[in-house]
């Protein structure tokens, strides 16, 4: 799996709409781990555990309960369990549809994070870890099936890493981190082949092409296991 995972990418992956996505990260609900959105231009990066959250939200949201409840929850958790720093992704939720449950450590333990109900509805995190990284399999099995696919490399160079296409000359960027490298290589592809499009020039592998959508440029670091088919 991808170090990080776009706007687009997460909304595709926890069934929400960009406004949701936005709205949440603004309000603080599921903010990004790896690249926080700082302004016109910038991009938010999600890491795997966010989208772990983002799903539990999702999935809380559909049973009825409103984001203001699922933010008191959170709240709540996060000023009872200081250590846990994602409790959406780390604790099982209980709900009926109008109050938050979750489950603690003591299996008779359940704790009312909004102080009222009974619960009937539990959201294993376990499952919906494993129904996550489905998810993400099934994008980018997708994306392979349509699009085009630009291996790259990511390699440590001292006190950054240095990420490189090798099939596109002079596409080379550098990151603090391997999931910051990733997304500046992936923007770079992009913006190469954007520019190879727009002078007319013959992409490898395809030939001349009329626009980015005919590419549709999957970036896959080299060695990275593709993703299994049916």
């Amino acid at each position: 799996m991808k170090f990080g995972y776009n706007s687009n990418e997460a909304c595709k992956i926890s069934s929400i709409t960009y406004r949701q996505l936005h709205y949440w990260d603004k309000t603080n609900l599921v903010k990004p781990s790896i690249s926080a959105a700082t302004g016109t231009g910038s991009r938010r990066i999600y890491s795997f555990i966010d989208l772990v959250c983002l799903r539990t939200a999702a999935k809380l949201k559909s049973e009825g309960i409103s984001v203001q409840k699922i933010r008191k929850s959170v709240e709540y958790l996060s000023g009872h369990f200081p250590d846990q720093k994602k409790p959406l992704a780390n604790f099982i939720f209980l709900t009926d549809g109008d109050t938050v449950f979750v489950l603690t450590e003591d299996p008779k333990t359940v704790l009312d994070t909004l102080q009222s109900g009974q619960f009937v509805v539990s959201i294993a995190i376990g499952h919906m870890v494993e129904d996550t990284e489905e998810k993400i399999l099934s994008l980018e099995r997708s994306e392979e099936l349509t699009g085009h696919v630009f291996e790259v490399f990511i390699e440590p160079d001292k006190d950054v890493y240095l990420a490189y296409c090798p099939i596109l000359p002079g596409c080379v960027t550098w990151g603090h981190t391997e999931a910051e490298a990733y997304q500046y290589i992936k923007d770079a592809v992009e913006a190469y082949l954007t520019d190879m499009v727009a002078d007319g020039d013959p992409v490898p592998g395809l030939g001349v092409v009329k626009t980015i959508e005919e590419i549709n440029p999957v970036i896959r670091i080299r060695g990275e296991k593709k993703a299994a088919t049916a």
